[in-house]
């Protein structure tokens, strides 16, 4: 997959994609950051017309073209976790991992107390914040959603993210998390802030210099349940501090309850953040690139992309614990700046 800009006026922009298939396309994104029109001779023009496997090079391209641009010229042409980009900036989301991972355990219950109590309930004596709807008092937790949002600015989740993604930060950073569960997060902080430039973004400090614990966070919105019950799923709400519906996520926790049982702050954090690596997986598997060796990683990612590897066969069951999968297959992961 390659891409180079063609053309950007004050309507939108042009984007010339070679495909994994060497199949070019051309590819033109308004100015609110969606597809205007995607053109390729080799492929018809109606997604019904197409072969399931041409629909996939179709929507990676489409991807990868509003991951370059907003990368390239920094237009938030991606919209993270939508319906029709499905990924979201794997930077952003490496350098959310990375800041989550880095918290101690009593960092990490002071800020994600409630998702951890809503998790931890299916498996242990836990009062969950969130209780089940009224008109199906026995409804299961199947998935919990919340969306984080960092104090960092565009230097800052850009450093943190490539250098991350390019040595395999994450990989390293599940390994420190089983070497050392209860380790505290203040030298790590520091050293954190030290290496990052500018001032962050949206965070105005703690006046008594208290801040160690939300330095790199600037808020989290409310939890949100997704219920199994005998009609189908069920939505309900929990409580949180909402930054405000104008901002896009940094990251959004999507867990499902598993097999696994999560009785302590300490398995969470190592769950959550193997969950998080699988989203990084997904934001290049939904690009159609090969993930980077740091996150090939097996497990459920992000949601609408897990659907895609349980019942469409261009994917592979990248979401079972279980499945033997090519790292191969697709071609090697490339950076808007290589």
């Amino acid at each position: 997959m390659k891409a180079n800009i063609q053309a950007q006026t004050d309507n939108g922009i042009v984007v010339r994609v070679v495909d994994n298939a060497d199949i070019e396309h051309r590819v033109e994104i308004d100015g609110t950051g969606e597809i205007a029109s995607h053109q390729c001779s080799a492929y018809a023009g109606e997604e019904r017309a197409r072969s399931p496997r041409e629909n996939q090079h179709v929507d990676q391209v489409n991807r990868y073209s509003k991951y370059y641009v907003d990368r390239k010229r920094g237009l938030n042409t991606l919209r993270p976790y939508s319906k029709t980009d499905r990924i979201t900036h794997p930077e952003r989301l490496a350098a959310a991992t990375l800041i989550i991972g880095a918290m101690s355990p009593e960092t990490l219950k002071s800020h994600f107390g409630a998702y951890y109590r809503q998790i931890a309930s299916a498996y242990a004596d836990v009062e969950p914040p969130v209780s089940p709807p009224d008109r199906e008092p026995d409804a299961d937790c199947h998935r919990v959603q919340q969306d984080v949002y960092l104090a960092l600015n565009d230097d800052q989740w850009r450093l943190l993210g490539d250098v991350l993604v390019e040595l395999d930060g994450l990989a390293a950073l599940a390994t420190a998390l089983d070497r050392e569960p209860n380790r505290n997060d203040d030298d790590l902080f520091d050293r954190l802030e030290a290496a990052l430039p500018g001032e962050p973004d949206g965070y105005e400090g703690d006046a008594a210099g208290d801040d160690s614990e939300n330095r790199f966070l600037r808020g989290l919105s409310p939890l949100r349940v997704h219920w199994q019950a005998a009609e189908g799923k069920r939505v309900t709400y929990g409580d949180g501090s909402d930054p405000g519906a104008e901002s896009a996520p940094d990251a959004r926790l999507q867990m499902t309850v598993q097999n696994d049982r999560i009785e302590t702050v300490q398995s969470f954090q190592r769950h959550l953040i193997h969950h998080l690596r699988c989203q990084v997986r997904d934001c290049y598997v939904g690009m159609g690139f090969s993930p980077p060796k740091g996150v090939r990683v097996r497990g459920t990612g992000i949601d609408a992309l897990t659907d895609k590897y349980e019942h469409h066969d261009g994917y592979q069951r990248y979401h079972d614990p279980d499945a033997i999968i090519d790292w191969t297959r697709q071609a090697p992961a490339q950076h808007p700046d290589w």
